[in-house]
């Protein structure tokens, strides 16, 4: 919430303000999965892929918000 509050007080791109929410969201998931009441297996095989989900995820919105004047 902080961060959220220090962003909206700056001068930022719009699309820089979505930023924050996608780490969030993210974050949400991750924390999610250890709470559930899901097999050990299942969490096992989860926490295997979310980082590289979660990699995939933030790399893409760096290319389009760092080069969507471009393509």
């Amino acid at each position: 919430m902080i961060f959220n509050a220090v962003i909206g007080r700056i001068k930022a791109d719009p699309r820089l303000k979505a930023y924050p929410l996608v780490i969030i969201m993210l974050l949400v998931t991750a924390m999610l999965m250890d709470i559930t009441a899901l097999s050990e297996e299942i969490k096992r095989l989860l926490a295997m892929r979310l980082p590289i989900g979660i990699g995939i995820a933030i790399g893409a919105f760096a290319a389009w918000f760092f080069f969507s004047s471009s393509i």
